[in-house]
């Protein structure tokens, strides 16, 4: 397991506390402390709110389908394992045979509705504009084809080099497949990049992949969740994420 670093090595973000106040006066002796060659983010509750519209959608594949509506809270929780699991876990034990059918009808009202509610969490835009000169890429187990067009639609496509999907890997998160093809395609060492998400499976993922990780109190994990599994750092809002990253990484991190 990776080592958790103390509040006093990593400034103001602590694991499992409260961020201090203070952290934007500790942030340029942070900078030199804490190196990373790219930063890999999850999509889904961490940069992006997409709980509504999945929420809606599922109900209304659910309605179609003949099935009871789930929950908000349900729909959230279904959200990042990718397209089989999210419907296994949305179908009723005795309709799991129903999953291919589900997955279509959820699609074909996906399409429409994807950006009805999607939105940004508060900060991210500022908190990707401070990074800008950092290698940036996006690894999500959701299919490519809505991560590019959500990231397209909201303005944030823009800030990622590398934007990657199930498509791009054997195996999903939180395998280290995809995240070890950003850190490829990023020309970083897994060692020396950052993954930042919200759930277990990119904090497992980040683990079997060398990476060091960051978890965010914002996404569909609770924070208690998160911290039992002991990321690196947890943070709680967007802001507090520039002082983890150097904005201009060390030539020694690149390949």
């Amino acid at each position: 397991m990776a080592p958790s670093f103390t509040a006093q090595s990593i400034g103001s973000v602590t694991l499992g506390g409260e961020p201090d106040s203070g952290s934007h006066l500790q942030r340029s002796a942070m900078d030199q402390s804490w190196k990373f060659g790219g930063v890999v983010f999850d999509l889904d509750g961490t940069l992006v709110d997409t709980a509504p519209d999945v929420y809606r959608c599922a109900n209304l594949a659910l309605q179609t389908m003949g099935m009871r509506p789930i929950s908000l809270e349900e729909a959230k929780r279904s959200i990042g394992p990718g397209p089989d699991n999210f419907a296994k876990i949305v179908l009723p034990a005795d309709q799991q045979h129903r999953l291919d059918e589900f997955i279509r009808v959820f699609r074909r009202y996906y399409d429409v509705h994807c950006l009805d509610s999607t939105r940004p969490f508060p900060g991210i835009i500022e908190m990707l504009e401070e990074m800008a000169e950092l290698p940036l890429a996006v690894a999500s187990n959701k299919p490519r084809v809505y991560t590019l067009r959500i990231l397209e639609a909201l303005g944030l496509k823009r800030f990622f080099r590398v934007i990657l999907g199930p498509e791009n890997a054997s195996r999903l998160k939180p395998s280290p497949d995809m995240l070890l093809a950003a850190c490829t395609a990023l020309a970083v060492r897994p060692a020396a990049a950052l993954m930042v998400g919200d759930t277990d499976n990119d904090i497992l993922a980040a683990r079997a992949a060398g990476m060091r990780v960051c978890a965010v109190a914002w996404g569909y994990s609770s924070e208690s969740e998160l911290a039992c599994l002991e990321p690196d750092f947890l943070i709680h809002a967007p802001r507090e994420l520039p002082g983890l990253c150097c904005p201009k990484p060390d030539l020694a991190d690149r390949e």
